[in-house]
């Protein structure tokens, strides 16, 4: 393929994405950015000391796209996700930033797309931090499609963007972002508290601008054995697995909590009187009577989105206590 030649000054979106042992897919996704039909982008790596040809492929890549391709060269200590992807938003400076994911494969019109939605949302608020999401097609590890839309497979609804709501459940998937320069100034850098990077950038795009989510998919996103997080469908079966599970489904509320307290500390002075009292009412949903837990949910829409999640979380809260 002939590739056309970009001037650094034409940059306008940095593509951010953090590797791990990816060597089996990683050339695929490399590929797909390649062949974005939008150009003007750079794209910053780091790896997270990987132990397989992951580096050598980059590398590869690097020999081939050295214009618009850098690798942080730091000591590829083990950092995990969120923290990696905090130290590659220090290093981006383009106007629009993307995540993205190791072991995906972009759609061709994946940049395009995302960046019209933000020139037109900008055009109305210049100066708003903005955070732009999409669907994505749900594909099993050769590709075979699973499931047209990610949203639909997992029972969400990505119009959702209240603070209070996205304390207890985020669904903004990493991968699928794009944020302007606003949200990353406010956003970073990302704290060691965050959960994940991508649920990060939603709270402060939902606390401080606005998110925006697009019908349209805008890559296949890969199920297999060893990716982050993937997708699982949603059912009763899923309600009952994590009931049974309750001590991991605690954890995981007691994550969210110290992940709202992270956020109340960073942004307290810059927040509304209301957004303080959601999380303040979220960080002590631990205490009082049952009566009062639920009151202080359904007041600051504590709701993890289904029937299915909301009961199971409103299981745990009831059995959590704390003096």
């Amino acid at each position: 393929m002939t590739q056309l030649k970009v001037e650094q000054r034409d940059i306008d979106v940095d593509i951010l994405l953090s590797t791990f042992n990816g060597a089996n897919y990683l050339k695929e996704q490399l590929e797909s950015i390649l062949s974005q039909t939008y150009p003007y982008w750079r794209l910053i790596i780091r790896d997270d000391g990987s132990t397989d040809d992951t580096l050598e492929i980059i590398n590869g890549f690097i020999e081939q796209e050295r214009e618009r391709v850098l690798l942080i060269t730091d000591d590829f200590r083990r950092l995990g996700p969120s923290l990696s992807f905090s130290t590659l938003l220090s290093r981006a400076n383009a106007p629009y930033v993307m995540l993205c994911d190791q072991d995906d494969v972009w759609l061709p019109d994946k940049i395009e797309i995302s960046r019209a939605k933000m020139k037109n949302l900008e055009k109305e608020n210049p100066e708003y931090p903005i955070l732009i999401h999409t669907d994505l097609q749900v594909v099993d590890a050769a590709l075979n499609k699973i499931n047209d839309s990610f949203w639909k497979f997992q029972n969400i609804d990505p119009r959702v963007s209240e603070l209070g709501t996205l304390l207890v459940q985020n669904n903004v998937t990493g991968c699928t972002v794009m944020i302007n320069h606003q949200l990353k100034k406010l956003a970073y850098p990302i704290p060691r508290g965050a959960i994940m990077h991508d649920w990060w950038l939603a709270l402060v795009a939902s606390a401080f601008g606005h998110i925006e989510p697009v019908k349209s998919p805008s890559l296949k996103y890969r199920q297999h054995a060893s990716n982050q997080v993937g997708a699982s469908a949603y059912g009763f079966k899923l309600f009952l697995g994590r009931i049974a599970a309750f001590k991991t489904l605690k954890r995981s509320v007691d994550d969210c909590r110290n992940q709202a307290g992270e956020f109340l500390d960073k942004f307290h002075d810059l927040l509304s009187k209301n957004q303080v009292c959601t999380l303040e009412a979220f960080q002590g949903l631990s205490r009082g009577s049952f009566v009062s837990k639920l009151y202080r949910i359904n007041k600051y829409k504590l709701h993890k989105q289904g029937l299915i999640r909301r009961l199971a979380f409103v299981v745990v809260v009831a059995l959590t206590y704390e003096s």
